[in-house]
């Protein structure tokens, strides 16, 4: 079986800095008291590979290890995947209420594409309930589509 050509790049620092520093300006953008972070899908599982706290690592790591959350999902469907209310969500128990111990009440993921298939996600928590007003969804949007220019700029380098 052939590996993804972006499960190698996703160990070199060529490729990760770039997204940091996209994620950062886009941090800069979102409400305050909101994480983002970039995983990307490898062939071990999904790595976070780029973060605006490190509480954020934290987050992805529940999703990851329980194989549920709105990250998970995103991932396996392509699809955004969220909730405006930790407290009240019934999907992704075990991760939901790992999120909410956490003081995470909103969280959602946007995949990120390249080449048709879904190669990782980009990720916001907010301890407030409904905690992505439409500026940090501008900001998400923005941030996902730089990202899937990055990815063929890099393979072709």
């Amino acid at each position: 079986m052939a590996l993804d050509p972006l499960s190698t790049l996703t160990t070199t620092a060529e490729f990760e800095q770039p997204l940091r520093e996209m994620l950062a300006i886009a941090a800069g953008a979102m409400q305050e008291g909101t994480m983002a972070s970039i995983a990307l899908r490898r062939d071990d599982g999904p790595r976070t590979v780029a973060y605006s706290a490190p509480a954020a690592v934290a987050l992805d790591a529940l999703q990851f290890s329980a194989g549920a959350g709105p990250c998970v999902e995103a991932i396996e469907s392509g699809e955004p995947a969220g909730s405006d209310d930790l407290a009240a969500e019934s999907r992704w128990s075990g991760p939901a209420a790992g999120l909410s111990a956490q003081g995470v009440r909103s969280v959602h993921a946007m995949p990120l594409a390249f080449g048709g298939q879904v190669q990782g996600t980009l990720n916001l928590s907010s301890e407030l309930p409904g905690g992505f007003p439409s500026g940090t969804a501008a900001a998400a949007a923005v941030t996902a589509g730089q990202a899937a220019v990055l990815f063929p700029a890099v393979l072709q380098s």
